[in-house]
Parts: C-alpha cells; structure tokens; sequence
C-alpha cells in the first residue's frame, strides 16, 4: 500500500513539473521575474479601473510607483560607487583558504544597500551553473569600504577567471543593475601537489648533507687536486704546503654536487582523458606531474617537463633551471580541456603529437602507453591513469581490473579519490630506500 501511494505521489509531482507547451516558453518566462509580476499587477490594476471602479487607478499608480522605485533605485546607487579588488601578491595553491580584499567607494550622500559580487575563482563549477556570489553590507554616505572575502580556489589557473561584476536589486529585487569591476592584476593559483617520500637513485655514489658529489671543480666534498690561485677563490681553501713548495698561493680543488638529469613526459592530448569537473584525469595528470617535479626539484635534480598535446607553436617544455616557479607557472597556464577539446574541433587547429623522448630518469604521466613509441626501458618509470576510474561518477569509487603490467615498477592511478595515496605509496615503495 505504501508503495502505491509513493508511486501515486511521484507521479503527481512528475506531472506538476512536466513542460506541457515547452513553444510556448518564449512567451511567459518573464513572468518568472519579479518584474513580471509587477507588470501584470499593474495592467489588472487598470482593468479594475475601467471596469469596476476608480479604485484600480490607484492600485495601478501605487504598482507603477513600485516599478519605477525598483528600477531607478539600484540603477542610481551603482552609478555612484566605484569598486576595485585587490588579491594577493603571492602565487595562490589549489584547496588552500586565502583572503582578496573588495574595496567599494560611495560617492553619493545616501548609503548603499544590497550589493553582490559575483565571479568565478576557480570553483568546482560547471559553465551553466550560477557564479559565485558574495554579499556585501552597508556601504555608508561618502566613505570607502574593505570588505575581506574569503575563497579556496579548487581549480588551477588565473584568479579570478573571467569578469567580476558587481550587481544590485535593492530594494525590491525587481531587476539586477550590474557593473564590471575593472581589472587590476590576477594571481596564478599552482596545482596541488603531494608528499612524497624518498628520492631516485643518483649516478654518484657519494654523499653529504647536501647530496650526491661528482669529481668537477667546486666548493664541497673532498679535495680532488690543487691548483694556482685565482681571483675570486676562497682564502680558507689555499694549500699552505703546496703554496710554500710553489712559492705562490695554491688552492684546493674540491668536489661539487652531481645534479640528477630527470624529465617528465605529461600526455594532455585531448582525445586521451575523461572526466568532468575538478576531478578529470586531464587535471590530475598535471597535479602528478606536479608533485613530480617539485620532489625533482628538491632532491636537487635538473628537471625538464615536456607537454604533449598542446597548441603548435605555443610553450611545450620547460625547466627548473630558474628554480620550481618557473615550471608551477607553466602548469598553472595550461588550457583546461574544455578548452583542448573545442580547440581541437576547429578546423586547421594542428597539435603537436610528435613523439619524443626524455634525458636521464624518465616519468611518463600518461593514460595508455599504446598511443606513443616510447621503449620501456630502466630509465622510464610510466605513471599509468586508469581511465575507468574518473568516468564513474563523483564519489563513486570505479571497480578496478588490473591489467598486465609492462614494468616492474608501475604508478597506477585508479581514481581521483584514491590517487593522492596511490602515487605516494608507488613513489615510496620505488625509491623509499634512496630517502637521504
């Protein structure tokens, strides 16, 4: 019985919703405003006025004074603010919190009531939704106001991304008046990137405090040989003995730190990724390559990142020559890959899927290895996206076959949820052992 009833009642709701004339739609969605219904309120008002009695005039003059008062009011107050926003100078981090300043000056004599700023920074939203509103209070008589928003962008890129307005419907909320904020700077918000734990082996087997040695002339380690002093050459490192022997100032020759040749090879062509939202295998490939580089970086390894599947003739590689920043700030410029995509679909759009190849340890962060020919050899560590994993839906975790593994030492990404864990446990099980 109970079913039936249940059934009853969906049933009802279902019909209550359904869209009998959706030709019609064109004509009566205005009606969904409130402006729409002041209108009509307004006309009955002036039928009751011809037909019954002078008492609907009056009620069509109290709906039109309505009218005016909602449309003029809000249209005044933005007339006579100006709002800028300030964000911060630091580069930003994708799910950490931080705080932009929305500064509003009211030039009028009256206060002003009522606005919102809407936006997109870097939300998990998707190109139909509503953007992001934050209300702002009271803006008082000739006075300029800070109002701190506080936003944890969940996506990499520019913040903000796109134009920010400002909007008011005060008092009435009959229509929105809404202006651009002028645009003064954006801020780059990284990727997340995660811990890892352990270091690829070096091709020297000497170490100190600050790493992997090699017999070239430097500042560190031992003493590799002597020779005549130079401008420029540290006092503490003259050989007294052999300066003496010589009868002109002599110095060490000392050892410097070997840095690791390392790249990273990340496939971002379109046509090879799935997903939607934050949580695509495109933008978790970068968040990888990411972490990737960074723990690179920081063992002290020469870095090469190298994109497949970008625009011909826009930025395919870069390095760490000039510090992490450097490749952060590439990784944070990438199209999106609505943006790949539709790209992709205009006709004469060339990509570049040349193949290629990396120098000295290799991590190829990818979702198939049977698109490229590239041989699997000791020196390339493939970083597998299983791509079943992020066409289930969100917090539906894929079920999850295990294919035949090519490499002995294989990262498997299965899903989103899980691929944080995934890659540490991988990285730390391959290189655990080299953690100095």
């Amino acid at each position: 019985m109970l079913s039936r009833i249940k059934q009853f009642l969906t049933s009802i709701l279902n019909a209550a919703n359904h869209d009998f004339c959706p030709d019609l739609n064109r004509y009566v969605y205005w009606l969904k405003a409130p402006i729409g219904w002041v209108v009509t309120a307004m006309l009955f008002s002036i039928l009751i006025g011809v037909f019954v009695g002078q008492q609907g005039y009056v009620l069509a003059v109290a709906f039109f004074a309505l009218l005016v008062l909602g449309l003029v009011w809000p249209w005044l107050s933005m007339k006579g603010i100006q709002c800028s926003l300030v964000l911060p100078n630091a580069q930003m981090k994708e799910n950490e919190s931080t705080e932009i300043i929305f500064k509003v000056r009211n030039y009028w004599p009256l206060p002003v009531f009522g606005l919102i700023v809407e936006g997109d920074f870097l939300q998990d939203i998707d190109a139909n939704e509503e953007p992001i509103a934050f209300s702002l209070k009271r803006i008082g008589a000739f006075s300029e106001t800070d109002f701190p928003i506080s936003v944890t962008p969940r996506r990499r890129g520019l913040l903000p991304c796109g134009e920010v307005k400002v909007k008011n419907g005060f008092p009435f909320g009959l229509a929105d008046v809404s202006k651009t904020v002028p645009e003064t700077s954006k801020t780059l918000v990284w990727p997340a990137r995660h811990s890892l734990e352990g270091n690829p082996p070096s091709d020297d087997t000497r170490f100190n405090l600050i790493g992997a040695l090699s017999d070239r002339s430097g500042n560190d380690g031992e003493t590799i040989g002597v020779r005549s002093y130079r401008e420029g050459d540290r006092m503490r490192n003259i050989h007294w003995a052999q300066t003496i022997r010589a009868q002109r100032l002599m110095v060490r020759e000392r050892q410097t730190p070997s840095a690791t040749i390392a790249t990273v090879l990340l496939d971002l062509t379109a046509d090879h990724h799935t997903g939607e939202g934050i949580n695509n295998s495109f933008e978790w490939a970068i968040r990888i390559a990411a972490s990737i580089c960074e723990k690179l970086h920081r063992a002290q390894s020469s870095v090469r990142l190298i994109c497949r599947g970008l625009p011909e003739g826009s930025q395919q590689a870069v390095n760490n020559h000039q510090g992490i920043d450097d490749i952060m700030d590439f990784l944070s410029r990438l199209p999106t890959l609505q943006m790949l995509r539709e790209l992709s679909q205009i006709e004469g759009a060339k990509m570049g899927n040349e193949n290629w190849s990396g120098a000295g340890q290799t991590f190829f962060v990818c979702t198939s290895l049977s698109n490229f020919s590239i041989q699997l050899g000791s020196d390339v560590e493939p970083v597998m996206i299983d791509l079943a994993g992020f066409e289930a839906a969100q917090g539906e975790p894929a079920i999850h076959l295990p294919g035949n593994s090519r490499h002995t030492r294989d990262f498997e990404i299965t899903t989103p949820q899980l691929a944080p864990s995934q890659l540490a446990f991988a990285w730390k099980r391959s290189y655990g052992s080299a953690a100095g």
